[in-house]
């Protein structure tokens, strides 16, 4: 992955050789049958996991929002230039903008002393002027995506106040998400193991173990620890593979019903923000490893329930740990988990 300190920027990957298979969803495996499925998995849709969820994508869009905000002020490095900028493209498309004049962007770059220089190595005063143009272009586009995004969480509003009355209930009872999760498949294995249902115990212990691994991500480690890991590496320097290996999990994480984006912005760099130096050589490598995980997975192997469950907790795992709401046990597990993983690459 190149420009890896910024994980909005990964490319991850077309794979040459035959480790990874493609991922063929069919009509026979493309839901499973509910017969299959332990009982009392409703926690799974309860209305606090449904009220999570709904806060955590609020959150990341106003993280959007904000960063998009931040990106556009230091861009211009003055707040009152930005002011003149916003006046300009006010009321105007894109392509009303692209139609104005060289000769009136010319006048307005010169009335807001706009240094174009400040922003882009280019001397020539005419590649200067068309750079400015398609500057107040992409001004237009960014503050058209704000304002969207402004008003989704205007219409978003009501169903966060309900959430968030739903999640302070629920906290009070469960202290997170995480640790409802725990205690609902505890009492739903407690509840089978008292019917003596042999099935259902072998599917809660599964289900179980899953969630316990989404913490230790011991599944990571031994599968890295058998597999050529300087492949990986190769892929996770490669733009094409990585694109490829992108979309295969992305076919595999619409299956399981994930609504978390791993490339949520809010997530890059896991490696530096929470791990010592030694840990620092590949950026963004643990969330490359999830992603090329379950590339390797077809549909028609995937269980959507412990498949799922690794993989949701593993996202919100790692949305409490950079928002400083994980449990200190499970941060400690999580972080020695994802130094466990990292080890097979770092000391290579």
């Amino acid at each position: 992955m190149n420009q890896k300190d910024q994980i909005i920027d990964v490319d991850f990957t077309p794979v040459e050789d035959t480790e990874i298979q493609e991922v063929q969803p069919t009509a026979e495996t493309r839901e499973p049958m509910m017969e299959d499925m332990p009982e009392n998995l409703e926690f799974q849709n309860s209305p606090f996991i449904k009220a999570v969820s709904t806060k955590q994508q609020f959150e990341e869009i106003q993280h959007n929002i904000d960063k998009a905000k931040k990106d556009l002020i230091e861009s211009v490095e003055d707040e009152e230039t930005l002011d003149e900028i916003d006046h300009f493209i006010a009321n105007k498309t894109i392509e009303e903008l692209d139609k104005i004049s060289m000769l009136e962007y010319s006048e307005f770059l010169k009335s807001i002393d706009f240094k174009v220089s400040n922003i882009v190595d280019i001397e020539d005063p005419q590649k200067q002027l068309v750079f400015f143009k398609d500057f107040i272009k992409h001004c237009k586009r960014v503050d058209d995506y704000i304002k969207e995004m402004e008003g989704l969480t205007a219409a978003f509003a009501e169903e966060v106040a309900k959430s968030n009355l739903e999640i302070d209930m629920m906290m009070k009872q469960y202290g997170s998400v995480t640790n409802f999760t725990k205690k609902a498949i505890d009492s739903a294995l407690e509840n089978v193991t008292a019917k003596n249902d042999e099935k259902k115990i072998e599917a809660y212990t599964k289900l179980k173990k899953s969630f316990d691994d989404s913490f230790t991500l011991e599944p990571l480690r031994e599968l890295y620890s058998t597999l050529n890991r300087q492949n990986a590496i190769k892929d996770y320097n490669s733009d094409s593979r990585t694109l490829d290996i992108y979309k295969k999990y992305e076919k595999i994480k619409d299956f399981l019903r994930i609504k978390m984006d791993i490339l949520n912005s809010a997530f890059e760099n896991l490696e530096n923000k929470f791990l010592p130096e030694e840990y620092h050589k590949y950026p963004n490598l643990i969330l490359f490893l999830i992603i090329r995980y379950y590339s390797y997975k077809k549909i028609d192997s995937v269980d959507r329930m412990t498949d799922g469950m690794f993989l949701n907790q593993f996202l919100t795992n790692v949305f409490d740990l950079v928002n400083g709401t994980i449990d200190d046990n499970d941060k400690e597990v999580f972080i020695n988990g994802i130094k466990n993983v990292l080890e097979l690459f770092c000391k290579d």
